[in-house]
């Protein structure tokens, strides 16, 4: 059992965060500004007494019900990412929303894969809410220990992007803006949130995913990464995908990838060197999936895509036993696991947040179409027919199903980049 400290998320409740925090705190208690620091993020190992007295005191002035001190200072860490999100009181899942807008009557839809990797996904929340035990319940009020959590609510929100139907790899600029500055006030109203937050799609569909890694990883969002990449992952595109600017990908390779590169996912390895994983049609696709979590307010967030939609929905029969696994104690000196298979822990960053990425590596066994599929595929054919890339990206969507998955994780390469 790890316990928390969650003065930030105290401060966060009873509208007490404000600029110039750490100052603030350390002047109405005598403490060290860099004591206050820790404090914030859970970086203090053995805070004493008389310290913590002085931070209840300095709430208590500030509004806080006595009762709840020092109770509501502390919690207890979740056993894994699920369970960490199935505290929240709400979760949101954010998709990509296609705004096909170039046509007399616009249309708008999300991806059928996505869907699914959506709905799996609620699933998951529900059973780990329905599995949570006193471990997974906050220290915020004495009689909460004998109260069953409430079942979070799940909602669905759509990040809406322009699409144009004729097949163009180009977008128009006006539109394009459009949709990055309404995604990017987007995640400053998620940030405003008591919520766990799950974005599913790849940048190229679910903007809300580029300003969430450029959140993450400090760098400008839609903008080619030029400092040396500072995110771990590169997302190489094929030529017939829309050409979006990204921090993490782009048509060209990775910068210190010599000879020919084949369109996929690139990680760096422990070596800071670029591994391949190509999206190989009938053979091999890949996925990741991103994980933030803040021990100082108990706040996560999670990005699950696929470099294809066929990578999104084959990830899905395998996010269960990685949410469990994928567990948040820092990776330093992380305890054995009870379970089978590898233990996937996350890395601390500077400024307390645990960050984890996992790259799910797929190998697909194409599966025999009955004489339904094969009209279905036919009538999907003929339909894309009037567009080169439509009628490839028709071809990659046959039915295929995952023989074998390896999941890796980055931890050592998180921390070796300095992500923040």
């Amino acid at each position: 059992m790890k316990i928390e400290i969650r003065l930030s998320k105290v401060l966060r409740d009873y509208g007490l965060d404000r600029n110039g925090l750490i100052t603030w705190i350390a002047t109405e208690t005598g403490e060290q500004r860099g004591s206050i620091a820790k404090f914030l993020d859970d970086g203090f190992k053995n805070p004493s007494l008389a310290t913590i007295g002085k931070l209840c005191d300095f709430l208590r002035r500030e509004g806080v019900p006595p009762e709840l001190l020092p109770y509501c200072l502390f919690g207890v860490r979740p056993s894994g990412v699920w369970a960490a999100c199935a505290q929240k009181p709400r979760i949101v899942l954010y998709l990509g929303e296609y705004n096909e807008v170039d046509r007399p009557r616009p249309r708008y839809w999300v991806a059928k894969r996505d869907s699914a990797a959506a709905n799996e996904i609620s699933r998951i929340l529900l059973e780990s809410h329905d599995e949570s035990d006193d471990e997974s319940i906050d220290a915020g009020r004495p009689q909460d220990h004998d109260s069953k959590r409430p079942i979070p609510v799940i909602l669905e929100e759509y990040v809406p992007f322009r699409f144009l139907a004729d097949g163009a790899t180009t977008l128009d600029d006006a539109a394009f803006q459009g949709d990055v500055s309404r995604s990017k006030n987007m995640l400053a109203e998620l940030k405003k949130r008591e919520q766990a937050v799950v974005l599913i799609g790849s940048m190229r569909v679910n903007y809300l995913v580029e300003h969430f890694m450029a959140d993450l990883f400090k760098c400008e969002p839609f903008q080619a990464d030029t400092g040396g990449h500072k995110i771990p992952i590169y997302m190489m595109h094929r030529e017939d995908d829309v050409n979006a600017p990204s921090c993490f990908g782009g048509a060209d390779p990775p910068s210190g990838i010599s000879g020919k590169a084949r369109p996929g996912i690139y990680y760096r390895g422990p070596d800071n060197k670029w591994n391949a994983c190509p999206s190989m049609y009938k053979e091999e696709d890949v996925g990741i999936a991103v994980t933030a979590y803040n021990p100082g307010d108990a706040s996560i967030a999670i990005a699950v895509f696929g470099y294809s939609g066929r990578a999104t929905f084959g990830m899905k029969r395998y996010l269960r036993e990685w949410g469990h696994r994928c567990l948040l104690p820092p990776a330093k000196g992380p305890e054995k696991s009870q379970s089978k298979g590898p233990r996937h822990s996350l890395a601390r960053g500077p400024n307390g947040r645990l960050v984890g990425i996992h790259v799910f590596k797929m190998t697909f066994e194409e599966e025999p179409e009955s004489e339904d599929n094969q009209s279905s595929t036919a009538k999907r054919s003929s339909k894309a027919s009037k567009s080169p890339r439509l009628r490839k990206s028709a071809i990659r969507e046959q039915s295929a199903q995952v023989k074998q998955c390896k999941i890796i994780a980055l931890d050592e390469c998180v921390v070796q980049n300095a992500i923040y």
